[in-house]
């Protein structure tokens, strides 16, 4: 049990930096993050929600910050307007 307590720690550890190397990528310096429920799950960045997932791969992926902010936008958008959201990798190719 010592060694998953221990793995635990870790994985959050790396998803904090993983934040962390995402905001000062695409934020300002006045930042406000929190996790919503769980480590490595959603965290909130400023007016902003990103998933885990989101994260790597805007990073992945090469995004620019402004390319970054105009996907989340649009995301956004799609889902007030319960409409399909195409995803991070092909939303950056068909631009």
């Amino acid at each position: 049990m010592q060694d998953f307590n221990i793995a635990i720690e870790e994985y959050n550890a790396i998803c904090d930096r993983i934040v962390n190397i995402f905001i000062n990528k695409y934020f300002d310096k006045d930042v406000v993050s929190e996790w919503a429920y769980e480590i490595g799950g959603v965290v909130y960045i400023n007016d902003y929600c990103f998933s885990m997932e989101d994260i790597l791969e805007y990073m992945k992926y090469g995004y620019s910050k402004k390319m970054m902010f105009e996907r989340a936008d649009y995301a956004l958008a799609c889902a007030y307007k319960n409409k399909y959201v195409q995803n991070i990798r092909n939303y950056k190719k068909l631009k």
